[in-house]
């Protein structure tokens, strides 16, 4: 991974310093990484706090990976920033050298996600982290650009036909719930 992009972490600005939080300059934590894109995360800092912090600015399309939690025990959260952002010391970046990459190595690592709990993730009693120089080194599956696009609009594809029979589920859940209680209410009402 180390060949694919710059890596770096981020930093947080003293809560005590009003002057460097509620700026315009999005501070990403892992509790705002829930979607694939995150542009909005709850707080904001400001250039002051950033250049008070071991804080960073992260352009646009970077790859963020939760490095440091109790989360890492389940789950691996990745995102992708859509905007230039700041994020906190619990979470490892990587800025790719070729921003058309980024999609991909998000897709990637979610899909080594289980090989990177299991092998990349250093266990502790409360917070498990990345082991970062061996995560850094390790050997994933880099094709060429193009098959990357190609890969990734597959994945995108395949998801779409997930979300269908995801809303489909839900109706026809929704449509049973429906009939459940009409039946139920027909049988305490005629009793």
């Amino acid at each position: 991974l180390g060949d694919i992009g710059f890596f770096t972490g981020g930093g947080t600005s003293k809560k005590g310093k009003s002057e460097y939080w509620d700026g315009d300059i999005p501070w990403i934590s892992p509790k705002d990484m829930k979607d694939d894109y995150i542009s909005e995360p709850e707080l904001y800092v400001s250039e002051l706090g950033i250049e008070n912090s071991s804080a960073k600015l992260i352009p646009r399309d970077s790859i963020l990976i939760v490095a440091r939690s109790g989360i890492l025990k389940r789950t691996l959260p990745v995102c992708i920033n859509s905007v230039d952002a700041s994020v906190n010391q619990d979470i490892k970046v990587i800025i790719p050298y070729v921003k058309a990459q980024s999609r991909y190595i998000m897709l990637m690592l979610k899909g080594f996600e289980e090989y990177i709990l299991r092998q990349l993730v250093k266990q502790g009693m409360t917070v498990q982290s990345l082991k970062y120089t061996e995560f850094e080194n390790e050997p994933f599956p880099i094709p060429p650009l193009e098959e990357q696009h190609r890969i990734v609009r597959r994945i995108e594809e395949l998801f779409a036909i997930c979300d269908r029979f995801k809303a489909q589920l839900q109706q026809r859940q929704a449509v049973n719930e429906r009939l459940v209680k009409g039946l139920v209410g027909e049988v305490l009402e005629g009793g």
